[in-house]
């Protein structure tokens, strides 16, 4: 499974290699930390994961800011079926 986003100031795109803190959720409440997510040139970033349980997950994408930007974050809920 892959979500993609993209991370923007002010309606413009932040310096590339910023990385974001991803975490996953699963319908039992167990929280897991994935490999942090770098955004690109553009702004634009991709997780990719396999989950390993079915039904409802919830992936949270977080960037802690710096001097110049406000931390932000973002969720997402995915249902796993198969």
């Amino acid at each position: 499974m892959e979500i993609t986003g993209k991370l923007t100031g002010q309606g413009r795109a932040l310096p590339s290699g910023i990385s974001l803190k991803v975490t996953r959720t699963d319908r039992f409440g167990t929280t897991g930390e994935l490999t942090s997510a770098t955004v690109a040139a553009d702004g634009t970033f991709r997780i990719k994961d396999l989950p390993s349980k079915r039904g409802r997950t919830l992936y949270a994408v977080s960037y802690e800011g710096d001097a110049l930007h406000e931390g932000s974050s973002a969720q997402a809920t995915v249902r796993i079926t198969g």
